[in-house]
């Protein structure tokens, strides 16, 4: 996703020096009628095809993974979904109790808005340690019910796609 979107940032940027330079003219390749619009339209076309391939390189299965805190189990699921690094656990695979809502939120510009828990297990807390995307966007849909762990949460995956 980042690739597409800087890669198109960037696109735009060039495009829009080259044009207030005079740098774009002559015979179009699109047939589009002008070198501004053709270079406008490669870039979006370059930017959707690199966040497709992002996207399919980022959501993937896992067949069984773990989440712990030193030795202590936080939660464990032979059905994970694999997004940019992090192993979303389905939300029934975490004992009760071990998740506290937290204030915390985060933006992320494809998956939504995340909001975040406290982690409590065996009497020690990891603050904003877990986070979720309770209505994620539909590109992301696949992680909707489900939590990721980080801050110190070590995550063990094994089985095919796992990292």
């Amino acid at each position: 996703m980042a690739a597409g979107s800087g890669g198109l940032g960037t696109a735009l940027a060039l495009t829009g020096v080259l044009s207030s330079a005079g740098r774009l003219d002559g015979p179009t390749w699109t047939g589009s009628g002008t070198p501004v619009v053709e270079a406008l339209l490669l870039s979006v076309g370059g930017a959707a095809i690199a966040t497709a391939m992002g996207l399919l390189r980022t959501v993937r299965r896992t067949t069984r993974a773990s989440a712990r805190l030193g030795t202590s189990l936080v939660a464990t699921s032979d059905d994970i979904v694999t997004v940019e690094g992090n192993a979303y656990f389905p939300l029934p695979s975490v004992p009760e109790g071990v998740l506290q809502p937290s204030s915390t939120t985060s933006v992320c510009p494809w998956k939504g808005i995340a909001s975040y828990y406290d982690v409590h297990v065996d009497g020690q807390v990891v603050p904003d340690g877990a986070f979720t995307y309770r209505h994620p966007s539909p590109l992301a849909r696949r992680i909707k019910g489900r939590v990721a762990f980080w801050k110190g949460i070590e995550i063990d995956a094994s089985g095919p796609g796992s990292d």
